[in-house]
């Protein structure tokens, strides 16, 4: 268990063990004393692991995300600072830009009791509280990952949930958000289900598997949408995991607000390709990547999201890559992301953007500048 850089809080989130055969990386967050660290989802198949308003949106686009348009502005631009709010103020120095968005992870639940209640909202750890960071400043939110059942979860859950039998379960999360000041958040929930290692998907991939378990996705979401609520459901793919339709998996129209992926610089298939353009065409062109994805999107009239993406350090990523950079922020404006989000932590090979100094100026210079 590596534990990261010690805050104020008493204690600081963990991450579980990596794999030593490949880079993928467990979302984390704090150990809340029962043993479970509320974690990072994971990435990648052969490669690493892999808001919201300023919200542009081009004629003809019918944009179902009626939540993002509805409160206080605050900026597309968020990031992932590793649940901390000390880290949060560290990334705000480095860039020169306030972030009023933050990503955080709450998919590592062992029971429906801890699932019900977002850690975040409830430690009493001052670095940690989001639900308070959110409190005292108007126009901050908070981009939520959780999952659709806890650890404990019975073999055959996704067949329960497809049937509603999880629904008081959501509902009652959907309470717990509001009543903690937390209804504009967006819930990114179980996302890379097309990443077996991730634990959120099917089993095995079969066709009835991934139908239950999208039936299962459109239950909870419809159930969290309780009175109160302005939730905008994202739902998100691994890129080029595995090259499986996107359909075979998609909720639905009626309960997806934005079509998310996760885009980290890494490459399958073991291939080493030197940063430039040439990596990026074969990145972003890989099948189940970004571009399928940019057009699955568009064929459902729903806008994008890029909730997880950043560097990853050699063999497997290309380290110090500006062209990824300025590539990735071209797709940010061009092509109706409503949010996306640096993953600024070191896991399975991740890079912080204070490790990279040519992508940092790029960064700087084209997402938050541009």
């Amino acid at each position: 268990m590596t534990t990261l850089e010690p805050g104020p809080s008493p204690s600081p989130p963990r991450y579980e063990p990596l794999p030593a055969h490949t880079l993928r990386h467990a979302r984390v967050g704090p150990d809340r004393g029962d043993g479970a660290a509320g974690t990072p989802t994971r990435n990648r198949r052969r490669r690493t692991a892999g808001v919201v308003a300023s919200l542009i949106v081009a004629a003809g686009l019918a944009v179902a995300t009626r939540s993002l348009l509805e409160g206080p502005a605050f900026s597309s631009v968020c990031v992932y600072p590793r649940e901390s709010i000390a880290v949060l103020g560290q990334i705000d120095a480095l860039t020169g830009h306030t972030y009023s968005c933050v990503m955080t992870f709450d998919n590592a639940n062992p029971t429906w009791a801890t699932w019900e209640v977002p850690w975040f909202a409830t430690t009493k750890a001052i670095d940690q509280n989001w639900a308070q960071w959110v409190d005292a400043r108007a126009g901050r939110r908070l981009v939520i990952t959780t999952s659709l059942v806890p650890s404990d979860a019975p073999g055959n859950w996704r067949q329960i949930c497809a049937s509603g039998g999880y629904d008081g379960y959501a509902s009652a999360l959907g309470r717990n958000l509001v009543s903690e000041g937390l209804s504009r958040s967006v819930l990114r929930i179980a996302p890379e289900a097309n990443d077996p290692a991730s634990g959120v998907g099917w089993s095995g991939g079969f066709q009835p598997d991934m139908s239950a378990w999208a039936r299962c996705w459109a239950k909870e979401a419809k159930a969290m949408a309780v009175p109160g609520s302005h939730f905008v459901f994202d739902w998100t793919v691994n890129a080029g995991y595995e090259d499986i339709p996107f359909s075979d998996y998609y909720p639905g129209n009626s309960v997806v607000d934005v079509i998310g992926i996760d885009a980290y610089d890494s490459l399958v298939n073991g291939q080493q390709v030197a940063p430039g353009r040439t990596r990026w065409q074969l990145l972003s062109h890989e099948p189940g990547g970004i571009w399928d994805l940019v057009a699955f999107a568009k064929s459902h009239r729903k806008p994008l999201s890029f909730p997880e993406w950043g560097e990853v350090s050699p063999p497997s990523g290309g380290g110090d890559d500006p062209v990824y950079v300025r590539e990735m922020a071209r797709l940010f404006k061009e092509h109706h992301v409503v949010f996306e989000s640096y993953f600024d932590d070191n896991v399975g090979g991740t890079l912080r953007l204070g490790q990279v100094p040519k992508s940092l100026r790029a960064y700087q210079a084209t997402v938050l500048n541009g």
